[in-house]
């Protein structure tokens, strides 16, 4: 993302957006439309920026208390807890 002069002079203001597996530059324009959206994208990365520095933090903080309640669960798993009913079936009786 950025502004970007040509060789006819002039400056303008371009995005780069992922569409599948391609990266294609979308042209904004030029003056205060372009300056405006170029502040918005700018406040807008910056949110980003923060969300996922609050994400690790609190990943930092809680990370641990995650990991055990998933241990718990995962240690609950094996008393059976979604396993196939006919594999705690007894086993059958010889006619």
């Amino acid at each position: 993302m950025g502004w970007e002069k040509r060789d006819r002079g002039g400056f303008y203001y371009t995005r780069s957006k992922k569409i599948g597996n391609q990266v294609v530059r979308e042209y904004v324009g030029t003056g205060p439309l372009a300056t405006l959206a170029a502040e918005m994208d700018a406040l807008n990365r910056q949110r980003r920026q923060e969300e996922a520095e609050a994400w690790r933090v609190e990943q930092r903080v809680h990370g641990g208390s995650r990991d055990s309640d998933r241990r718990a669960v995962r240690g609950y798993g094996g008393l059976g807890a979604g396993r196939p009913a006919s594999r705690w079936l007894p086993p059958a009786q010889p006619r």
